[in-house]
């Protein structure tokens, strides 16, 4: 099943490079392919089309107008200067249902073990589910974020046949 995504078109550079190219400004939710837009776009016109240049400006709560270079990064080494313009792992992980897990199960999951998934994080899964709930939610193969109640991040684990199965797991201090 094709699940078509809506796009809208924010700008049309009014000075183009040539007669044969284009410049358009896309605004885009995830799940958009820019580039079939293109080449869609262009057979409605009924000529071909590619995509020349791509250049991503925003992604979730990320943007160009934040983002520093490698080189910035990297001229900053290991010190305290470089957290500055770092965020937290949470900002990455936005849009991911969030669960909290106890300590004992904190160290399983960051030794890579699977846990059971208990019935207080099945009824926060559902509070989270955009879909069916009761028994018919399906929650197989869904990733989720696991943290401690103090939210430190633990792990990014699917959901497989009742278990939370770490797929990535963060082992740094507590105090990220």
């Amino acid at each position: 099943m094709v699940h078509r995504q809506l796009a809208r078109i924010h700008r049309r550079d009014p000075d183009q490079p040539d007669q044969d190219h284009a410049i358009f400004e896309v605004a885009c939710g995830k799940g958009s392919y820019i580039r079939a837009w293109v080449r869609d776009f262009a057979l409605a016109l009924g000529t071909v089309g590619h995509v020349a240049q791509l250049r991503r400006l925003r992604v979730g709560p990320f943007s160009i107008e934040s983002a520093i270079s490698l080189e910035m990064l990297e001229g900053f080494g290991h010190s305290p200067a470089a957290l500055e313009h770092l965020r937290p792992i949470a900002t990455a992980l936005d849009g991911i249902p969030v669960l909290a897990v106890t300590e004992p199960d904190s160290v399983r999951l960051r030794s890579g073990n699977s846990v059971l998934i208990r019935a207080p994080h099945f009824a926060r899964l559902m509070e989270q589910q955009d879909g069916p709930t009761g028994a018919g939610a399906d929650f197989q193969g869904r990733t989720v974020y696991l943290s401690t109640a103090r939210g430190e991040p633990v792990a990014l684990a699917e959901i497989a046949q009742g278990e939370f199965r770490p797929f990535r797991v963060f082992n740094f201090g507590p105090s990220v």
